[in-house]
């Protein structure tokens, strides 16, 4: 998660580190560290069996529940999640509460998309964004921005039966 838009040739600096594979390895990509406020790779040491470390140095650190499971992941390691009551909780912080320009990125891989698969997100009332796919084989990738209750939607259709990079990039 960043605090500000990604260029486009940054986000297919994001892409392009997931068209190799690099299991087992954790990867940092050079010139990608402004902004971010939210990083949790999943990744060996920086995962317990409770907790999901953040290495954006901001130590927004996220607490499993329900026992999500590791799993190998296109880059490094990931989560394998129940589909209905496992996920990952970061407590709300400040610098969480983005208000501007924001950009949320991860890698995705269903085995059956709901009506509402909430990817990321932010909603506590206050600051807003959320980041899900919505129904059917060929899923609709929705983004929703707001405050004090008020989101403004936008979607775009894409095809999440596969693994997927999941990406937004907008203004709160």
């Amino acid at each position: 998660i960043y605090n500000r838009a990604l260029s486009a040739s940054e986000v297919q600096q994001l892409y392009d580190l997931g068209k190799q594979s690099h299991i087992a390895s954790t990867v940092n990509p050079s010139g990608l560290n402004a902004g971010l406020v939210g990083h949790w790779s999943f990744d060996g040491a920086h995962l317990s069996t409770t907790t999901a470390y953040d290495t954006s140095g901001q130590g927004n650190n996220g607490t499993l529940v329900s026992s999500p499971k590791p799993v190998a992941g296109v880059i490094g390691q990931a989560l394998s999640f129940n589909g209905s009551s496992s996920y990952v909780s970061v407590p709300s912080t400040s610098s969480l509460n983005i208000t501007s320009a924001i950009t949320v990125s991860t890698w995705v891989k269903f085995n059956a998309i709901g009506t509402y698969n909430r990817l990321v997100a932010k909603w506590d009332g206050g600051t807003t964004w959320i980041l899900e796919a919505a129904g059917g084989t060929f899923g609709d990738l929705l983004a929703g921005f707001g405050a004090g209750g008020g989101i403004s939607w936008f979607n775009d259709s894409v095809h999440l039966s596969r693994i997927a990079h999941a990406r937004v990039a907008g203004l709160g």
